[in-house]
């Protein structure tokens, strides 16, 4: 190799082994000085690529590709979040995996779904909004579970599609929990909605299927840590940050964002109204970091909903103490309360739902929700009058009282109930139309039990009314069931509604029946099982109180089980059908 051509910064082999200074000989420009003077064969070697720069390049290709990962994980502010609360949820492998992309609907439809939506969970459960600002692409993105869910229960109105939207919500919701481990916010408030509206997807269930379902929902409470204070580790942070669990402010570090304080109170309202209608104790106890959360909602809103929330926490709370104070339901109490113990224990919890009504602001004193709550939070304080009776005794004054108060309340409940819109009632979620159908049921044992102490024509009245407003709404309910595009193969739980208030409604004319040949006559009706207590073991009445299960006040509709007390009053079901 001719020495010429060689840079200037290369040495030759000898040079190089001996670190020496490498310097052309002006003799031979091909040799070098020294290889010169030694007559030594000067060769430059070939250059070989380095490694160590290449191994430093795919490190750092290696740590970018990490960083990169890393960071693709991390959620990021979404364009419509607010300074306040950094819109940060983790962007699921499966986002585009979704009933759109699937073919199952259309965009079009699909917006005037979750327009639908909006509105469902303003009027009726403020718990889980959409993101102002945010439209179906956000959500596709950022709230895939969320999103799927808002299909499904805004779907009412097509049952076939809404089967099909039902099943990949499902098969996705099982993948993401069971089989992925998957905790999220998003996972959360889909799972919540879904309960929210639950009855639109069921026909006929096991009583627990809701209770199940919100059990789930206070599980993953409990795993993402919002029933208590934000950490403050950096690292909890970060890994909270991560589930989509920012903190509301820098400001304030106390409470989560706006979304998760929401669906905090959302899982507590569900899970306890689900255990009160089932007779179990809820499985996300109240604290007062929840109504901590309702307050700071209060007096820092995002909406005009989000004033009203801890009011309802508080008449929650009232409902959740009836429970535990009567534990209605409990087969294994020794003794009953007494009857002073009784009224002593109604008075109070009266007085807390007193002091509840009357801390209503202005703006909200004429909330329909609320008060309708109120007015079964008062119901089912006065339920108590029909336990703990001895049989083959007479009902005591106090009972009886207890008893004609809790059907005040009934009316009061039945008389906003039927004063709603059938567009209001159209979209009312599951709770609801349980709350309907355990204050109907309520008042048929009262009725039955008064009429053992005391017929006269004010109780009659009562029960024509109850009557009336039981008209009222099985005629919207079968209204709302014709909206529906039900497939007459299928069911539908409007449907068991419908027959459930069938088997009340027939009851209601035998008893009207049996009174008014009971007035005419000018006493006692020997043909009345009611009157006459002619059923074996003594009076009809009190042979009958603990002959409807209370199970039978389930947050499910159940079977012809229901029209177990009609039975023990000797009215046949060829009657009841009629």
């Amino acid at each position: 190799m001719e020495r010429d051509r060689v840079s200037k910064t290369r040495a030759c082999a000898e040079c190089k082994a001996k670190k020496l200074r490498c310097c052309a000989s002006r003799e031979a420009p091909a040799t070098c000085h020294r290889c010169y003077e030694h007559g030594i064969e000067c060769t430059v070697p070939d250059k070989r690529p380095r490694k160590r720069p290449s191994r430093l390049h795919t490190r750092m290709a290696t740590l970018e590709d990490m960083v990169g990962s890393l960071v693709d994980r991390l959620p990021g502010p979404s364009p419509h979040a607010s300074p306040r609360e950094v819109g940060s949820f983790a962007r699921s492998s499966n986002a585009l995996h979704d009933p759109l992309t699937s073919g199952l609907l259309s965009m079009p439809h699909a917006e005037m779904l979750c327009r639908q939506y909006r509105q469902m969970t303003e009027k009726h459960f403020p718990c889980v909004l959409v993101p102002r600002g945010m439209g179906v692409r956000g959500l596709q993105y950022e709230r895939p579970v969320l999103f799927q869910a808002i299909l499904v229960v805004a779907s009412w109105q097509d049952k076939p599609r809404q089967g099909s939207l039902e099943s990949f919500f499902l098969g996705d919701l099982s993948a993401r929990f069971f089989v992925k481990g998957e905790r999220s916010l998003d996972l959360l408030q889909g799972l919540l909605v879904y309960l929210a509206w639950y009855h639109f997807n069921v026909a006929e269930s096991g009583q627990y299927h809701a209770y199940r379902l919100a059990s789930l929902c206070v599980t993953m409470i409990v795993d993402l840590g919002i029933n208590q204070k934000p950490p403050r580790a950096t690292h909890e942070s970060t890994v909270n940050c991560q589930l989509g669990l920012e903190h509301g402010t820098s400001e304030n570090p106390e409470y989560w964002s706006y979304e998760a304080r929401r669906t905090l109170i959302g899982v507590y309202i569900q899970s306890s109204l689900c255990s009160i209608m089932c007779r179990k104790p809820s499985p996300l106890p109240y604290s007062s970091y929840m109504e901590q959360c309702a307050r700071s909602l209060q007096e820092d809103s995002e909406v005009d909903s989000d004033k009203s929330l801890l009011y309802f926490i508080q008449v929650v709370r009232i409902i959740n103490d009836v429970y535990h104070v009567f534990v209605i339901g409990d087969a294994d109490r020794d003794t009953p309360m007494g009857d002073g113990q009784v009224q002593m224990a109604v008075r109070a919890l009266k007085d807390q739902l007193g002091t509840w009504r009357a801390s209503l602001p202005q703006q909200l004193s004429h909330h329909i929700q609320l008060h309708t709550w109120g007015d079964l939070a008062g119901a089912y304080a006065h339920e108590i009058g029909l336990h703990g009776h001895v049989r083959h005794a007479p009902i005591s004054t106090t009972r009886v009282s207890i008893m004609f108060d809790c059907l005040a309340h009934v009316e009061a409940f039945m008389d906003r109930a039927t004063r709603i819109s059938r567009e209001d009632m159209q979209t009312w979620t599951a709770f609801d139309w349980r709350q309907l159908t355990y204050t109907t049921m309520l008042a048929s044992k009262i009725s039955v039990a008064i009429d053992a102490a005391t017929t006269d024509q004010a109780s009659t009245e009562r029960i024509a009314r109850l009557h009336g407003s039981l008209d009222v709404v099985s005629t919207r309910t079968q209204e709302l069931l014709a909206m529906t595009n039900t497939p007459p193969d299928q069911g539908h739980y409007f449907q068991n509604l419908l027959q459930q208030w069938k088997g009340i409604r027939s009851w209601y004319q035998a008893v009207l029946q049996n009174r008014s040949a009971h007035h005419e006559a000018g006493g006692m009706v020997a043909d009345d099982p009611i009157v006459s207590g002619d059923l074996p073991g003594g009076p009809a009445a009190l042979q009958s109180l603990d002959s409807w299960p209370d199970d039978n006040f389930g947050i499910l509709p159940i079977s012809a089980g229901d029209l177990m007390m009609l039975e023990s009053l000797d009215y046949p079901h060829s009657r009841v059908d009629s």
